[in-house]
């Protein structure tokens, strides 16, 4: 994983609070583009960092992750792992009960 990549996993929570259901892309560990599409988030970010490569994603809405989210918590819950090595992410939403 490079370091924008890593900046976006620090910063999951907050990019899926702003900006569910849109493209995001980083450049240097700084958001640079938001967008409908991964096209017009990639054309913004190349316009703003030609010489870099963004790193692009959409982000998931709430309900994108509950579904996935139930599948986790089904795989922790059989014992197929420890649970205090659940991720972050997945401890704060089973909290507070977002599951299909």
């Amino acid at each position: 994983m490079d370091k924008d990549d890593l900046w976006v996993v620090e910063h999951f929570g907050e990019l899926v609070t702003k900006y569910a259901g849109k493209y995001v892309a980083v450049v240097n560990e700084t958001l640079v583009a938001v967008g409908d599409s991964r096209k017009e988030v990639e054309e913004k970010a190349r316009a703003i960092a030609p010489d870099k490569m963004p790193s692009v994603m959409r982000i998931p809405r709430e309900e994108d992750m509950a579904c996935l989210l139930r599948t986790d918590v089904n795989h922790f819950a059989t014992g197929a792992q420890d649970i205090r090595n659940m991720p972050p992410l997945l401890k704060e939403r089973v909290g507070r009960r977002i599951l299909c």
